[in-house]
């Protein structure tokens, strides 16, 4: 297994010290928490996605959390998990093992600054920013507010759902009331799915209509930074009209249907269509 000099450096001064000492360092490692990771795609098919480090996360070419269209790489390659107060990586069987600085491992410790190689694809450790006030100096004007409400832009990838939650919550609190359009059944249950971009994963399951979806009204929530349209706006509406399922989007919404840009006006979905914003990637079933 592959670990840092100070990895090794503070087990060996487990060993070695007195055993009031060792007791005390060796409680402190089982009451640490995992250290709040991220992949990042530095080099290869995929380039710049990103995902959080989480126990159980399957990296593959075909089967996996992390998904890569590398040939190279297999169809299962690489695993991790939380051991030992520590995140490792471990290969499944691949043949290309997991490389370090041209070095093949079957199991890696994971730790921010790692750049490591699977199949052909680099991928690089670091760890999520941490968000904290920051006040401008005399004569600056402050910058925009994240979702976490702090000065520092820290991108809705390198967020928790808790923190995303929490900002969009507040966000929700201080939006001022409308008008809603009277709710009705839509025709069709609606399922959208996520296949990408910082909710990747996540599946909304429709039933009744009109639903605003973005980032500014609390209804649903788009996390997705391209999202944030001005004067509140939501990206799109979902909701029925003479027996069909349509879609409303906003005229400044950076939003494509099937990879083309919709009209101002209540488009038709069908099961299957795609839909696009910034990174994310939804697909639609009706049912």
């Amino acid at each position: 297994m592959l670990k840092t000099k100070a990895q090794e450096l503070l087990k060996k001064d487990l060993r070695i010290g007195t055993p009031q000492r060792k007791d005390k360092r060796a409680e402190l490692l089982e009451m640490s928490e995992p250290t709040p990771l991220f992949f990042r795609i530095v080099d290869g098919p995929q380039r710049g996605t990103r995902i959080p480090v989480r126990d159980g996360v399957t990296i593959g070419r075909k089967d996996g959390d992390l998904l890569i269209r590398d040939p190279k790489m297999s169809v299962r390659h690489a695993q991790v998990h939380w051991r030992e107060n520590e995140w490792v990586l471990t290969d499944l069987g691949s043949s290309n093992k997991i490389k370090v600085d041209g070095d093949r491992f079957d199991e890696v410790v994971l730790y921010s600054g790692l750049v490591f190689v699977v199949g052909s694809t680099t991928i690089e450790v670091f760890e999520r920013p941490v968000a904290a006030q920051i006040k401008p100096e005399t004569g600056e004007q402050e910058s925009s507010e994240n979702f976490t409400g702090s000065a520092i832009q820290v991108p809705a990838e390198a967020l928790t759902w808790k923190e995303l939650l929490t900002g969009l919550i507040d966000r929700a609190r201080k939006a001022p009331l409308g008008e809603r359009a009277p709710i009705r059944p839509l025709p069709m249950v609606v399922r959208l799915e996520f296949l990408s971009g910082p909710q990747h994963g996540t599946v909304w399951t429709i039933g009744y209509g009109p639903r605003t979806i973005g980032q500014n009204p609390f209804d649903l929530g788009l996390v997705d930074a391209a999202a944030e349209l001005p004067n509140g706006q939501s990206c799109f509406t979902i909701n029925s009209s003479s027996g069909r399922v349509v879609l409303t989007a906003a005229a400044e919404a950076p939003l494509r249907l099937n990879g083309k840009k919709p009209s101002s006006e209540a488009v038709e979905l069908h099961s299957g269509d795609r839909i696009e914003i910034g990174k994310t990637r939804i697909r639609v079933i009706l049912e």
